[in-house]
């Protein structure tokens, strides 16, 4: 894998046009680029379609001019209907989670800066990171076409529960052909982003500089390397869900419709599927979601500790045990046990092992209620990880802020900090403010020595 690696960042060639430079670019910050020049377009929509939610929720009945345009069926004079009104919501909630919280912090971010905090020249394949980009700029494209062809955008909220989502136009409007834009919509966006976490994981294994170990990686590298494994197993469970939709849509399948589904007075030539299949394809995708939008800020805003005061200061005595950074244990933890996350949703509701029915027997109530016990231990283990990076963290700060300086300093530490002029790396002035950022996102503090 190394020598793959090497080798294709050894060919990659400087651009010699303006499409190759800025187009169709393999630069891995030109690329991250234009993901955080996707995410803000995507934010910008989302905001537009929230502001359009907020004025039919204070003025119900009154015409918004020009939404008419935007739908003729949805919208007639100006007047947003109910349905109109969830398929809006839909839509924002859907660009929001995927092509902003989702695009911003793991993709744009760290296509620019995972590279360089690695000592790599490139992503090992380039042409797959330039294609991750370009497939999920189509599925937006894909997503946002569903305003004009059809009967509007699908109303079924972005988590996209079954049966609503697989019996087509019978289930409201826009649950026909917007639902299986909606489909490939992600569908293609699920690619994008595998493509990117297979160049994140590759990166980080391979392409670090000499003497540059795992273990003296910055906080934000392991961040993108932790989001990009949780991503991997996530997002390609996510894909082949979509894909099943679709067929139930267009080949006549019955994946997620049970038998005598009966919908709008009208029963359903659908047999033998399963309301739930949806429901654990989805949220096995839905709770690491949850992780992969956060770990990144996370890595972020919880900044390496410069190697000698880690040493000195920030570890407890046994923090050669969490090797080496006291906050890794959260993110190892939360790839660990995100899977976990979706299993408390399942239980919490029944659905994963139906709550005991009276009428068994004792033994078999007995069995249901031991597995039931069983998988809450599991899922209420997730707070160990992130119990433990917030303690790590706190305990760092307070050693700088309380143990160390005079008593005055020590008494007004924690009104400067609220007032802004107390930081963890100087006095909160605009210099050291911009030496916190290039702590945080360029380069990591290295504490080797020449030897090294």
């Amino acid at each position: 894998m190394h020598d793959i690696a090497a080798h294709a960042v050894q060919h990659h060639a400087p651009p010699t046009s303006f499409i190759r430079k800025h187009v169709f670019s393999l630069d891995h910050k030109v690329i991250g680029k234009q993901y955080y020049a996707l995410a803000l377009v995507a934010a910008i929509c989302g905001m537009f379609l929230s502001w359009l939610m907020r004025i039919h929720l204070g003025w119900n009945n009154t015409a918004i001019p020009g939404l008419q345009l935007l739908s003729k069926t949805g919208a007639p004079g100006g007047v947003m209907t109910p349905e109109y009104y969830l398929q809006l919501m839909t839509m924002h909630g859907t660009i929001m989670v995927f092509f902003v919280l989702t695009t911003a912090p793991f993709a744009a971010f760290g296509n620019f800066f995972l590279p360089i905090q690695v000592g790599a020249e490139d992503m090992p394949f380039p042409r797959f990171n330039m294609m991750s980009f370009w497939v999920t700029f189509v599925a937006f494209l894909v997503l946002m076409s569903s305003f004009i062809f059809g009967d509007g955008p699908t109303l079924g909220g972005w988590t996209q529960y079954a049966p609503l989502n697989a019996v087509g136009s019978v289930g409201g409007p826009g649950q026909g052909l917007g639902v299986i834009l909606w489909m490939v919509s992600i569908a293609l966006f699920c690619i994008g982003q595998l493509l990117g976490s297979l160049n994140f994981i590759t990166t980080t294994l391979d392409l670090r500089a000499k003497g540059m170990s795992l273990m003296r990686l910055p906080m934000t590298a392991w961040a993108w390397f932790i989001t990009s494994c949780m991503g991997l197993t996530a997002f390609s469970v996510l894909m082949p869900a979509c894909i099943l939709v679709i067929l139930d849509h267009v080949a006549g399948t019955s994946f997620f419709v049970s038998s005598n589904e009966v919908i709008n007075d009208q029963l359903q030539p659908h047999s033998g599927g399963s309301t739930l299949l949806w429901q654990h394809l989805f949220w096995f995708f839905g709770h690491p979601e949850v992780y992969i939008a956060i770990v990144p800020g996370i890595g972020i805003v919880f900044p390496y500790p410069d190697y000698q005061h880690a040493q000195a200061d920030a570890q407890p005595a046994c923090a050669h045990l969490l090797h080496g950074s006291p906050r890794r244990p959260q993110l190892h933890g939360l790839w660990a046990s995100h899977v976990c996350e979706w299993d408390e949703s399942l239980l919490r509701a029944g659905i994963l092992f139906p709550y005991p029915d009276h009428h068994n027997s004792g033994h078999n109530r007995r069995a249901d209620l031991d597995l039931q016990s069983v998988w809450l231990k599991v899922a209420h283990h997730l707070g160990i990880p992130v119990c433990l990076g917030f303690y790590f963290h706190v305990r760092e700060w307070r050693s700088k802020w309380f143990l160390s300086g005079s008593a005055l300093d020590r008494h007004h530490a924690p009104w400067d900090v609220l007032r802004g002029r107390s930081f963890p790396h100087g006095d909160g002035s605009r210099g050291h403010v911009r030496h916190l950022c290039r702590n945080l996102l360029l380069v990591p503090q290295d504490g080797r020595t020449h030897d090294e």
